[in-house]
């Protein structure tokens, strides 16, 4: 039902069904990647004039990856909280 709803949407950009089968089958994304699209395409340095389909999911794929491990390029990495690598001093680890 919702990838109906979704189909209908976007019927006229691009074969979103398909983008969806690639990134499910090569990349083992779900259909919760459907509320990032359109953080996606308006993120300017992901989202760069996608010539195809398969175009399309490569770079919807990196920007996915990119914003679960918290290194997002362009305004919206302002959005999500600085993580700060704290190694423990070796001194520490002796005791």
């Amino acid at each position: 039902m919702k990838i109906k709803k979704f189909n209908e949407m976007f019927s006229e950009k691009f074969d979103y069904k398909y983008i969806l089968d690639i990134l499910k089958n090569t990349h083992g994304w779900g259909n919760g990647i459907l509320t990032e699209i359109d953080n996606f395409e308006e993120n300017e340095e992901y989202f760069k004039n996608p010539i195809d389909e398969n175009d399309y999911a490569e770079k919807f794929h990196i920007f996915l990856v990119d914003k679960f491990d918290g290194r997002l390029r362009g305004e919206f990495n302002k959005d999500l909280p600085i993580r700060v690598n704290r190694q423990t001093p070796i001194y520490a680890k002796l005791q």
